[in-house]
């Protein structure tokens, strides 16, 4: 779900496990006149678009928690995000995959957590011994044809002159979304030519992508759990110090779009691709053998040079990564999930997870959620 509707459910949970919570959602009919908070109000928890929601409000000596990328003017318990951390997963995320190539598709650079997020971005690449990346500012899609035409062919410029592959951080999902569906077209193939990750971890945006575009996860509901922790402490005691409260764990969700792994050996690049094609129906290292066209001997020495991994491993580790997708983002099932990310049993994922990560994969699916 979005982090706005996974966080909402968080507090959702956690006000009716106090027993004597009332929730009320408000929304300002008109932006220009803002909220008009009920005087029984006995607290607020607040996502403002802007200072001038907020400042009123804090006026109205009602206990508050902030939430989100606004910086108010005055002192007030807040729950802000680490968005240099969240563009560093988004790099990370693509220099483990080996890409070398890399750009910024950028919809809300006008706003400070979006720059922050493509400063994270740039820093850990460029770290890493890459070249600048080269970012596209502005929004392409538009409902009126002239406009679009022109953004599309300013963007089709600027992705065709990008070395590839290029892997593209988006500053948000619409922003991954946006170019996805630029590139299908534009007929650039992704993730061969281009990869994306968003931000915000949209599961309706991301899976109608296509390819399904991977994206970082801000937990939504362990915000929740915190927002409402901290606005019952500031109703207990309101004349406590004010303190604000950084997130700083961020997850990756990794979908089509980024499942590439940037190499230079044909034949391990079809087998990678065979992989990601086709891990989740049930398949062996025969057929990757089969599609990259060498001996299965020479396939495992060349595969293991380039990823680290044997072609069984990485069959698990697309598997586990599609079943993690799953428990983190669905309430299906274990034996549905078995089914969907090529386990021939629910055991079979049981002792992979187990193996792998430790857990089981109810336990996992309860701690992904915070």
């Amino acid at each position: 779900m979005s982090f706005k509707r996974e966080l909402l459910r968080s507090v959702a949970r956690e006000a009716h496990a106090r027993g004597n919570w009332e929730l009320l959602l408000l929304a300002p009919v008109n932006r220009s006149v803002g909220f008009n908070v009920p005087p029984s109000m006995d607290g607020l928890l607040l996502w403002p678009d802007g200072v001038e929601e907020l400042e009123p409000l804090l006026g109205a000596e009602v206990p508050t928690v902030c939430l989100g990328h606004i910086d108010p003017t005055q002192e007030v318990p807040r729950i802000v995000f680490d968005n240099h951390k969240v563009g560093r997963v988004i790099a990370e995320g693509f220099l483990e995959r080996g890409f070398r190539h890399f750009g910024a598709y950028c919809q809300r650079r006008m706003y400070r957590y979006a720059e922050d997020r493509f400063a994270g971005f740039r820093e850990r690449v460029l770290a890493a011994g890459a070249a600048e990346p080269t970012a596209f500012n502005g929004e392409v899609m538009s409902l009126e044809p002239v406009k679009w035409q022109a953004g599309l062919e300013a963007l089709g410029a600027w992705l065709r002159a990008l070395p590839k592959p290029a892997a593209i951080f988006c500053d948000t999902d619409q922003a991954g979304a946006d170019l996805l569906r630029a590139c299908q077209h534009l007929d650039i193939r992704v993730p061969d030519e281009v990869a994306a990750i968003g931000v915000g971890d949209d599961d309706l945006l991301c899976n109608l992508s296509h390819p399904p575009l991977s994206s970082v996860s801000l937990r939504g509901a362990e915000v929740g759990r915190q927002a409402v922790g901290m606005l019952e402490e500031r109703m207990r005691w309101p004349r406590r110090k004010v303190k604000t409260r950084v997130m700083t764990e961020f997850r990756l969700i990794e979908r089509a779009s980024s499942e590439l792994l940037a190499v230079e050996d044909a034949a391990v690049t079809k087998a990678l691709r065979c992989i990601r094609e086709m891990a989740t129906n049930g398949i062996g290292v025969d057929e990757v053998v089969e599609a990259a066209g060498l001996s299965r001997r020479m396939l495992e020495l060349r595969f293991k040079a380039t990823t680290g991994r044997t072609p069984h491993a990485e069959i698990l580790r697309v598997k586990l990564a599609r079943a993690q997708s799953l428990l983190a983002t669905t309430d299906l099932p274990v034996a549905e999930v078995a089914e969907r990310s090529g386990f021939n049993a629910p055991q079979r994922l049981c002792e992979a997870f187990a193996r792998k990560l430790g857990f089981a994969p109810l336990e996992w699916r309860r701690r992904s959620r915070g």
